[in-house]
């Protein structure tokens, strides 16, 4: 950081005013002025007060406790931005922007700014914009700065994360905590919120394993301050892991609480993800009565067009074709095609669905019509599902074909299995913790 001395000589110095006219505005003499700019002396409150007036620089942080104060407030509008209050966030840049551009600000702060500034066109969905942003900063932090560095990579984890790259978004987030890991000088005070990128992206990925350990990880000392918008991502995320690994008490105890913070944080969103995973857990426990309920009430929060509104949809046709009730099943699937008909990804989901119950209804009988059926999920379903990271739709799709080329090809029933395994395998050693 810069001496105050130093800055005040830059501003008289660029505003053309000698030491002399400077003494003048300080009430002081040209002396002491060189004194003061040689490092031999320092500006009472007063003459620093007469100098900001005089060059109009009474914004500027120009003193420690007025840089401190300033990065409070960079912080602050970083939240608005983080929090979607897109609008106060935007009424705050100009303002900000003004001060950061003074001359001779600390670098530190305009950086900062610029790191958060970049997080704006992300939460707007103009992400190639915000990549370009990141990639400018990029060629001009000092990376030796780990508050910089930190945010630097942070934020590249985000961006990833908005472009469905999960496991690109993990290595930038683990870089980021790579850098406060047994460092002392710098504790992000959002450190609890890159806990839960890390287990989110675990999560997304379909790793059930490392997104708990993540969450329990957790220093105990933030565990118990964090903001309750946090503790409910962390503990739906710790809700819907345990019931990937089948700990479906406990999953039940934490998801049912999480609802209740859900409805008392008044969040529509909020609440269709914890109707949502409750309807997981009664699917794979095979209460399909309870599950295709949850399902509904997920249905009717989320609002439409919307991606968690076709994957409740999804679930709730499965459950109908574990009870067995093909032809509803069917009908179902006809129906949710044409009301997703201009969404690419539901194309695929529903196909893949449509061919799941029609060798679900023929199991025993009608090989060569299950033929179409079965190679449809082998060549396009499963690839599918392994591009988006859902390893249990994969396990699901697997184990159907398992039951269906038993008795037929052995070849084609190992494929199925190896797949399986390989998938359970990826999901209890995947990369390092």
């Amino acid at each position: 950081m810069m001496k105050i001395a130093e800055k005040i000589m830059m501003i008289r110095k660029a505003n053309g005013v000698t030491q002399a006219e400077l003494a003048e505005v300080t009430l002081s003499s040209p002396s002491r002025i060189s004194l003061i700019e040689r490092g031999e002396s320092e500006y009472t409150p007063g003459e620093l007060k007469a100098i900001m007036q005089h060059f109009d620089i009474v914004d500027m942080p120009l003193t420690p406790m007025d840089c401190l104060a300033f990065k409070k407030r960079l912080y602050m509008w970083r939240d608005f931005i983080r929090d979607r209050r897109l609008e106060k966030a935007l009424q705050w840049k100009e303002e900000i922007k003004s001060i950061v551009n003074l001359e001779p600000c600390d670098s530190d702060l305009p950086n900062l700014y610029r790191l958060f500034e970049a997080l704006i066109p992300m939460f707007e969905g103009d992400l190639e914009t915000a990549e370009q942003k990141l990639d400018e900063l990029g060629r001009i932090l000092n990376m030796d700065n780990i508050e910089h560095n930190y945010y630097y990579y942070y934020n590249r984890g985000l961006l990833h994360s908005f472009k469905s790259d999960y496991v690109e978004s993990l290595n930038y987030h683990k870089k980021a905590y790579a850098l406060i890991e047994g460092n002392k000088d710098f504790t992000p005070d959002d450190e609890g919120g890159l806990y839960y990128n890390i287990a989110s992206c675990y999560s997304n990925l379909e790793l059930p394993y490392h997104a708990i350990l993540t969450i329990l990880e957790m220093p105990k000392d933030y565990t118990q301050k964090r903001p309750e918008r946090l503790n409910f991502f962390l503990n739906n995320a710790l809700g819907g892991n345990y019931v990937n690994i089948g700990r479906y008490e406990k999953a039940l105890g934490i998801l049912e609480a999480n609802l209740l913070l859900a409805k008392s944080l008044n969040n529509k969103h909020f609440v269709g993800i914890t109707l949502f995973n409750l309807g997981i857990l009664y699917k794979r426990t095979e209460k399909w009565d309870m599950a295709m309920d949850y399902f509904d009430e997920a249905m009717e929060t989320f609002d439409e067009p919307n991606e968690g509104h076709m994957w409740a949809c999804y679930n709730k046709i499965h459950c109908v074709i574990g009870m067995k009730k093909f032809p509803e099943a069917g009908k179902m699937i006809e129906t949710a095609a044409k009301r997703y008909a201009d969404d690419k990804m539901a194309a695929v989901v529903f196909d893949s669905l449509l061919h799941y119950l029609s060798i679900s209804r023929r199991m025993k009988s009608h090989y060569d019509y299950n033929k179409e059926s079965a190679e449809f999920i082998e060549q396009t379903a499963i690839p599918f599902f392994e591009g988006i990271h859902a390893n249990f739709e994969v396990l699901e799709y697997c184990t159907l074909l398992e039951q269906y080329y038993k008795d037929k090809t052995n070849r084609k029933f190992l494929a199925a299995s190896k797949l399986k395994s390989d998938i359970y395998s990826k999901m209890l050693f995947f990369g390092d913790m």
